[in-house]
Order: C-alpha cells, then structure tokens, then sequence
C-alpha cells in the first residue's frame, strides 16, 4: 500500500488518534481531514500525493460548531475544495457497534466514494466500549467499512473516561 501522507498514513489502513478529551483531537482532525481534501501536506510536514475524498461522520457537537472551525481554518487552508468533503452529523444517532445499523450506515457513505473516512469521535457512537462484545462488534464495523469502501479510515477516541469521588469532585 502507498502513503496517502507520506510516512503517516497509508492507504486502506486505520489509524486511532486517543488522548484525554479536550486536548484538540477534534480540531487537529478536521485540519487533516480539510489538507487532505485539497492536497495539502499534513500539518505542514507529510506530503500528500493528491486530493482526496474525505467524509467525516461527527458524532458529537453541532454541525455549526464545526462549520465555524472550518470556516476558521479557511484563512490558512487556501484551496479547500468543498466538493471533496463531506461531513455527515446525521450519524450521530446510530450506534456503530449495533449490526442492524451497519448496512444503512456504509450504504449512506459508498455513494460518495471516498478515500478517507474520519469518525469522530468513536466513543459517541458505540456505548459499552470497553466492554469485549461492543468493541468486537465496532471492529467487525470497522472492517465491513474499510472493505466495502476501500477507504482509510481515521478514528478519534478518549483514552480514559473522566472519574470521580463519592462527592462527585473529578479525580
């Protein structure tokens, strides 16, 4: 397989970006996502062959939280070409883990052919992660979805979930 960015990602490969929430995960993806889609090298340093067709399926926030980023990100990602970028919020509903969602959900992305696919982030949409049976179910996912597509695919997730005291006080 050849680098979609040269010595970071590769095609028809999966990659996890995991860190505490709130550390920029969904910022630093969305600029991957909008570099990719013109061709741009990732974050200025990993050349990217081409432009590519990216679709990012938000799973969290409002879609004008991240049209106000993109909208941002503009002013430093210059050729941004809209129509090799989509970004599906309606998602954010179904749960990716369940299997009578998985048909409906790579039948909605194929039409548009991508390269890239973004989730973000994975935890939104698939309660009971860590648990054995919901994580083997979102791989069995994840691998109809990179089958099917012949796409990349980015994911984005919290390594560990906030906890707390018997007062309630965040540890």
């Amino acid at each position: 397989r050849e680098f979609i960015a040269e010595g970071f990602m590769k095609e028809k490969s999966c990659l996890i970006i995991c860190a505490d929430g709130g550390t920029g995960k969904s910022t630093i993806s969305l600029q991957a996502a909008l570099q990719f889609s013109c061709g741009l090298p990732l974050f200025g340093a990993f050349e990217v062959k081409r432009p590519y067709r990216v679709y990012y399926i938000q799973k969290e926030r409002s879609p004008a939280e991240i049209y106000e980023r993109i909208d941002l990100m503009q002013k430093s990602i210059k050729n941004w070409d809209p129509e090799n970028f989509v970004l599906d919020s309606h998602l954010q509903e179904f749960n990716l883990s369940k299997e009578s969602n998985w048909r409906m959900i790579v039948d909605r992305i194929l039409p548009y052919k991508p390269d890239i696919i973004f989730i973000d982030p994975i935890y939104a949409g698939t309660p009971g992660l860590s648990k054995d049976e919901v994580a083997g179910s979102f791989t069995n996912f994840l691998t109809i979805l990179e089958h099917d597509s012949q796409s990349s695919i980015w994911l984005n997730h919290h390594n560990v979930k906030d906890s707390y005291d018997k007062d309630g006080n965040k540890i």
